[in-house]
């Protein structure tokens, strides 16, 4: 597993950067991918302060030790993280659709504490292509507080329904309902609508 490393948030310079850019000039080469980096990547907590960062991938913050030692083995990490030389069993890091499929057979097996760290994962490379505050990304959520109801666990399970709610209030802002009962969010870009929330 790997160490976390302390991030340099008190310089304002990106720490992926060679060149030595700020965030807020990264932020538009993101697009929609704002605040990956500014909260615990564990799905069950929302902290933003004192982050430090896994030191292989430096794609995902954690604000202590146990919540990446947590995120690592529960919440997948460890099958996705870019840094890492070789994924599960000696393979590349998974990608979403491998995820996908792990995480479906576990679930239709009702193996719950199998199929948690592939949905994790789904999350977490869900929450680098679009964001925090994206409609996919609480629906993943949904999906990983279920199983944590499934197991047991209503605590993580609450808090990953509060997250889902607060990304579907966020999101739906500005939108309006179709005759075909679709959402629409007024041909703003989604960029834009999450910029007004960050």
């Amino acid at each position: 597993m790997s160490e976390i490393v302390e991030d340099n948030d008190a310089t304002g310079m990106d720490p992926t950067s060679k060149t030595g850019e700020n965030r807020e000039s990264n932020a538009g080469k993101e697009g929609e991918n704002l605040g990956i980096k500014k909260m615990c990547a564990l799905p069950t907590c929302s902290k933003a302060d004192g982050l430090k960062a896994c030191s292989a991938c430096n794609e995902v913050r954690y604000c202590c030790r146990e919540h990446q030692v947590e995120h690592f083995k529960e919440g997948g990490h460890k099958f996705i993280c870019p840094g890492r030389v070789k994924g599960e069993k000696g393979q590349p890091p998974l990608n979403f659709e491998a995820c996908n499929a792990k995480a479906a057979s576990y679930y239709k097996q009702q193996m719950w504490l199998a199929a948690l760290p592939y949905y994790s994962g789904m999350l977490e490379l869900t929450q680098r292509a679009v964001g925090l505050f994206h409609p996919q990304v609480g629906k993943l959520l949904h999906v990983v507080g279920g199983l944590y109801k499934l197991m047991g666990k209503l605590e993580k399970s609450s808090i990953c329904q509060q997250k889902v709610i607060v990304i579907m209030e966020l999101f739906n802002d500005g939108s309006e309902e179709t005759s075909k009962g679709k959402r629409v969010t007024n041909n703003r870009p989604v960029a834009l609508i999450l910029l007004s929330f960050t």
